[in-house]
């Protein structure tokens, strides 16, 4: 019987912090085409680890 492989908090950190920055993108954009596309990134240099390091344990707890 093989086991799962095991998914490490950092994995879930990185998806996490892709997904949040990708979504700030893609909403600045919306909001206000390339100049809030421009915030955005900007912004989520930043912002997207840090929120990626409550929502990446979020995952990590529903993954293991």
């Amino acid at each position: 019987m093989e086991n799962a492989p095991k998914i490490t908090y950092w994995a879930c950190w990185w998806r996490a912090t892709w997904v949040l920055f990708l979504i700030g993108c893609v909403l600045g954009y919306l909001n206000s085409r390339e100049a809030g596309l421009a915030t955005a990134i900007g912004a989520g240099l930043i912002l997207a680890p840090l929120k990626g390091l409550f929502w990446g344990w979020i995952y990590w707890l529903i993954k293991k």
